[in-house]
């Protein structure tokens, strides 16, 4: 079953809204995919204060892609010299 969302989160086909004026946002089963792995360590991991940013819409859980981004680029290894 899908959550509900209002008409103010709502696309014309009735979906969630991914991209709100401009301002890309990732849903935690598309962050999960993204690092492969399960929404519920997404979940555990907000819980706890770590992890990028997040948002909460009504009752739905949005990144933001620039946060997420960021969020990867500070925690990249460097290798060699």
């Amino acid at each position: 079953m899908r959550p509900r969302v209002g008409p103010c989160l709502q696309n014309g086909w009735g979906d969630p809204v991914a991209n709100v004026k401009g301002v890309a946002f990732l849903t935690e089963r598309e962050l999960a995919e993204r690092w492969r792995c399960a929404p519920g360590w997404l979940a555990n991991m907000r819980s706890q204060g770590a992890g990028p940013r997040y948002h909460k819409l009504n009752r739905l859980v949005r990144y933001l892609l620039d946060d997420v981004t960021a969020y990867e680029a500070a925690r990249a290894v460097k290798i060699g010299a």
